[in-house]
């Protein structure tokens, strides 16, 4: 999955990625989940696989001169019990 957001440029990005348990019923992803930041259709950075719940990465990206910021989650295989989350993905002035 994805989405886009026009930007002018100017702040970094910061957040944090992973697959955060909600529910005692929650289960592991069935297959690697990676999270990729694209500015313009370019990689800006790019998460180590995630396997396991409540392990987080963060994520801090410069995106001056972007236009369009693309925050991107794939699964490897499966996207079965594939939760991932974004977590408060701010630009800081």
């Amino acid at each position: 999955s994805q989405v886009k957001y026009p930007l002018n440029g100017r702040w970094p990005l910061r957040t944090r990625v992973g697959v955060p348990t909600v529910s005692d019923t929650i289960e592991t992803p069935k297959s690697a989940v990676t999270f990729e930041v694209l500015g313009d259709d370019k990689s800006l950075w790019k998460s180590e696989p995630v396997t396991k719940l409540d392990t987080f990465q963060a994520c801090d990206v410069r995106v001056e001169r972007v236009k369009v910021l693309t925050l991107v989650v794939h699964a490897a295989d499966s996207s079965t019990h594939a939760r991932a989350v974004w977590l408060e993905p701010v630009l800081v002035e």
